[in-house]
C-alpha cells in the first residue's frame, strides 16, 4: 500500500472531532478542539476583509470574524471566574460579594468570542492548542483502538505543552 493511500484510508474524517483539555492558568480549564493546516488557511482567509489604500486592494484580518471563527475551537470550559477574569483583564471586583468573585463564568460561544478579543494570551493559547498534534496524540491512537466514536480527549497540560503560537491570533 502506497503512502497516500494509507493516508487516505486513516486520515480522520471531517465529522470526526479531536478534543484535549488543557489548563490556560491554574484551575481555568479549556477543552480545545483540533485544527489542522487546511482548517487554519480557510480561516484566515475567511477572516479577512479588503480594503482600499491609494487605489491599492488590501488584505488585513478582521479580528471579529477570527473571534467567530477561532471560537469553534474552544469546545467548552470550566474553573473561569470573576476573580480570575479580573487578574487576567485587570477588572474592578471590589464592589462584588465573595460569591459573585467566586461564581463560575459559564461557557458560551458568545463568551469565547468576548474572551478572544481580549485576551490576546488567550487566543495565542487556543491557536497553538489546537494546531499542535502533540497534544492529541493520545485521542489519535484510541480513535485506531476503536474506542467509541464521538470526542476523543488527549492528554493533560501536564502531558503536553500548548506548543508555539500560530500567526493568526487576536490582538
Amino acid at each position: 500500500m502506497s503512502l497516500s493511500e494509507l493516508i487516505a484510508q486513516r486520515q480522520v474524517a471531517a465529522d470526526e472531532r479531536l478534543t484535549v483539555e488543557l489548563e490556560f492558568l491554574p484551575g481555568f480549564l479549556v477543552t480545545i478542539a483540533h485544527m489542522t493546516r487546511q482548517a487554519y488557511e480557510s480561516m484566515s482567509l475567511k477572516a479577512e476583509d479588503v480594503y482600499w489604500e491609494k487605489h491599492q486592494k488590501k488584505y488585513r484580518v478582521s479580528e471579529q470574524k477570527a473571534a467567530v471563527l477561532l471560537a469553534e475551537h474552544v469546545v467548552t470550559w470550566r474553573g473561569l471566574t470573576m476573580r480570575l477574569l479580573s487578574r487576567m483583564l485587570w477588572l474592578k471586583i471590589s464592589d462584588l460579594t465573595e460569591a459573585q468573585k467566586d461564581e463560575e463564568i459559564i461557557h458560551s460561544p458568545e463568551e469565547v468570542q468576548a474572551l478572544l478579543l481580549s485576551h490576546k494570551g488567550f487566543s495565542t493559547f487556543v491557536v497553538a492548542a489546537a494546531m499542535n498534534v502533540d497534544n492529541f496524540s493520545e485521542a489519535l491512537e484510541g480513535a485506531e483502538k476503536n474506542l467509541p466514536s464521538g470526542s476523543a480527549s488527549g492528554p493533560s497540560q501536564d502531558e503536553s505543552s500548548a506548543g508555539a503560537a500560530a500567526s493568526l491570533t487576536l490582538s
